[in-house]
Order: structure tokens, then sequence, then C-alpha cells
């Protein structure tokens, strides 16, 4: 897994919502690892807190290939 901290100079609101481009991805895919940024690993780590997820789904979710996205991917069972 790569986790990306992009424009950490600046407040998690006004950074880039999707820094990681179509080749960043396609390298993730086809290298068979998981490429996320901090704003989405925060993002998923508040959604199990919230209880909209469970442990299984955000485990299973940060093991995934590719661009790693909490909230689409991810279904509340």
């Amino acid at each position: 897994m790569t986790i990306i901290n992009h424009d950490n100079s600046k407040p998690i609101n006004m950074r880039n919502p999707n820094p990681i481009d179509r080749n960043k991805n396609e390298y993730s895919l086809a290298g068979k690892y998981g490429i996320i940024t901090t704003v989405e690993l925060t993002h998923g780590f508040s959604m199990l807190k919230a209880e909209e997820i469970t442990f299984e789904q955000f485990k299973n979710s940060l093991i995934q290939f590719g661009d790693i996205k909490f909230g689409v991917r991810v279904e509340k069972t």
C-alpha cells in the first residue's frame, strides 16, 4: 500500500480532492497494491468510528488494489 500525503501544507478541506491520476492508479493495479491519500484514510477511519462501516469493511477496503475510496465501494451491511 502507498499512502499519499499530498498538499500537506494546506488544511484538509482545501487539498486537491483527486491527486491520484490515471497513471498512478494503473501502476498500482498492475503492481497489485493499494494507493490511498491521507484525506481518504482519515475519511474511512471517521466512517468506522461513526459506525457507518464495520471494521471488516474498513479492512477489506484497505487490502484492495488501485485507488482506495471509502463510501464509494463499501456499503454497510
